[in-house]
Order: structure tokens, then sequence, then C-alpha cells
């Protein structure tokens, strides 16, 4: 079974929704010093539903596949304190909305 491609604007909402989740770490952390405790009991797992629920609306399994690796590293990233400043779902969004596209377009320009 292949796995689809993650359409440009659906892309572009995970991005969002990265950029937002890591901003609310980061800035609950820096303001407050409540990052540590929100993120992996609120701000993870709703960022962590929404990748899922999208990428299931797509057939894109986000744990197992050729995506399945990057899955994995973004979830246990995400959970360890100190390491999860990385903005690791905008990072993680534009992986699942660039990977294919660049893999597809590189492989264009050797096959000319």
């Amino acid at each position: 079974m292949s796995e689809g491609q993650l359409p440009l604007g659906a892309g572009g909402f995970l991005i969002c929704v990265g950029i937002l989740a890591d901003g609310m770490k980061f800035f609950l952390d820096l303001l407050f010093g409540i990052g540590l405790i929100l993120d992996p009991f609120l701000i993870s797992p709703l960022t962590w539903l929404i990748f899922w629920i999208t990428l299931r609306h797509y057939d894109i399994p986000m744990m197992s596949g050729k995506r399945g690796a990057a899955g994995w590293a973004n979830l246990i990233i995400a959970e360890i304190p100190g390491i999860d400043a990385i903005p690791d779902w905008t990072i993680y969004a534009f992986y699942l909305t660039f990977s294919d596209r660049t893999s597809n377009f590189l492989q264009g320009i050797m096959h000319r």
C-alpha cells in the first residue's frame, strides 16, 4: 500500500499548528516557567491529535510507514525537557509537507 502525499493546503495548516504549538511552549516556559508542565499534558497531546486527524484524513500513517521514524522521533523530542525547545512540531510539519516533493523534484532533475 502506497502512502499518499500531503496536499500543500493541509501541509500549510500543519505548519501553522506547529508554529503555534512551538511558540506556546517557548513563551509559556520563558514568561511563566510553566511550559515544562503544560507541554506534556496539554500542548503536545492536542498538537499530536490535530496532526493525527489531518494525516488520517489523507490516509497518511503518522507513526508507521516511510514517515514513521520522523513521527516517533518528534514524539520523543516533544516530551524531553530542554530538548523540546527545538521547534519540533514545526520541523515535523515541514518534513511531512516537503519531503516527498523534494525527493520527486530531485529525481526529476537526475533523470533529465
